[in-house]
């Protein structure tokens, strides 16, 4: 048994690597995150197999990573690959990864100690043990980012709630799974539309994950399909055309648009929007690492007192840097967490563990720059959809989901 190990700057990358060196029956035995030095960008490491000797095979010749790096010095030992890795420093991911393993143990069995042989098994095991069916539905799982040890006990799980005789059934599989991981998500209670009674929402998170797109998509829904008041308050006077843009979108809602620029003028402009059923504040980017600016967003939030403060998040965020984020912003007491940007992503299997822990409900899906469709309200079946790459993205299955 030959185990090498490849190194990418995703998992998608690093397993086809695997393939094209290994072929397809190779056997994926662990994955982990590594940055080589404390400048370099992070890189997918995974360690693999195949029964079949190198030499009754055809190398791949003038083969390059997309990250750059020879095919010989993407393949190692795996005692190289171990030595390699005890002795650099324990990182952020690398605990993270442990933490998630451990994790899944414990949500997929009673005790961690009670996990079953089975749901170690790799892809040819899987479809030597339950058939081509488990081996196709393991494959999807990889290909929206679910870790390969997940998407084993995964795959384990399901087949035995399965019927034997109908594990050929790959929508059987896909159900059983989709079930698993449908019934340990949490998501915020949907929202209950209501006139002449003010709900302020705040919405918060880093820079560039769509704060303001979401707030105009829940902003139409609310005037356009419910009849309500919107008024809209904008602290985002730091970056450049923020103002324009929430202007933009006042003028097609019809929304009274307050602009603020300073603390002393929040409780002014919420007053003139005392009339509004809803008021929804649009707040500027902030680094979860920049504490200064977080408690300066802290005591705005402590003026407006909001009745929902929405975390935004996109889906492409890494599931660590994601964890990272929500600790960082936990003094801002988010109680919904948005997950933006789904259409820019192949899944958010990377995120299955985080979203199992369940610290903050999901609420809002977006999906696209139209306003007003590419939205839909998370139910623990489409968060599950969406976790596993399958979500469609139809304008007549957003419109009818926001009812």
């Amino acid at each position: 048994m030959q185990i090498k190990t490849f190194r990418a700057t995703t998992i998608h990358e690093a397993l086809q690597l695997v393939r094209e060196h290994l072929g397809p029956d190779a056997e994926v035995i662990r994955t982990r995150e590594v940055r080589p030095g404390w400048v370099a960008r992070r890189q997918i490491e995974v360690d693999a197999f195949c029964s079949e000797p190198t030499s009754s095979r055809m190398e791949p010749t003038g083969l390059s990573s997309p990250s750059g790096i020879a095919p010989q010095q993407l393949s190692r030992s795996i005692e190289t690959a171990t030595e390699w890795s005890s002795s650099q420093p324990k990182t952020h991911a690398n605990e993270h990864k442990e933490q998630q393993e451990l994790w899944l143990d414990e949500q997929l069995h009673e005790r961690p100690e009670s996990l079953l042989e089975d749901d170690r098994l790799g892809s040819r095991q899987l479809e030597v043990k339950y058939g081509a069916a488990a081996k196709q539905v393991f494959q999807e799982l990889l290909d929206a980012a679910v870790e390969p040890t997940a998407a084993q006990r995964l795959i384990a799980r399901a087949c035995k709630q399965c019927d034997a005789d109908f594990l050929h059934d790959v929508w059987l599989i896909r159900g059983q799974v989709l079930e698993l991981v449908a019934e340990r998500l949490k998501v915020a209670s949907p929202y209950q539309w209501q006139t002449n009674q003010q709900r302020i929402v705040a919405f918060v998170g880093p820079t560039g994950t769509g704060k303001t797109s979401t707030l105009a998509k829940l902003a139409w829904r609310a005037h356009h399909e419910h009849g309500l008041d919107v008024g809209i308050v904008t602290i985002d006077t730091w970056r450049h055309g923020a103002v324009d843009q929430v202007l933009q979108y006042a003028e097609q809602l019809s929304a009274t648009l307050e602009v603020v620029s300073h603390p002393e003028n929040l409780a002014p402009a919420l007053q003139r929007l005392r009339e509004c059923d809803l008021v929804l504040m649009d707040t500027a980017g902030r680094s979860p690492y920049d504490a200064v600016h977080l408690r300066g967003l802290q005591e705005l939030l402590q003026i407006a007192q909001p009745d929902e403060v929405h975390l935004v998040l996109g889906a492409s965020t890494a599931a660590a840097s994601a964890e990272s984020i929500i600790e960082k912003f936990a003094p801002l007491l988010p109680t919904q967490l948005d997950i933006t940007k789904l259409d820019e992503a192949s899944g958010l299997g990377h995120w299955l563990s985080l979203l199992w822990k369940g610290a903050i409900p999901v609420h809002l899906l977006t999906h696209g720059q139209q306003i007003s469709s590419d939205m839909t309200v998370a139910n623990c079946r489409r968060l599950a959809t969406a976790i596993l790459g399958q979500m469609k993205f139809a304008e007549s299955e957003t419109t009818s989901s926001m009812a």
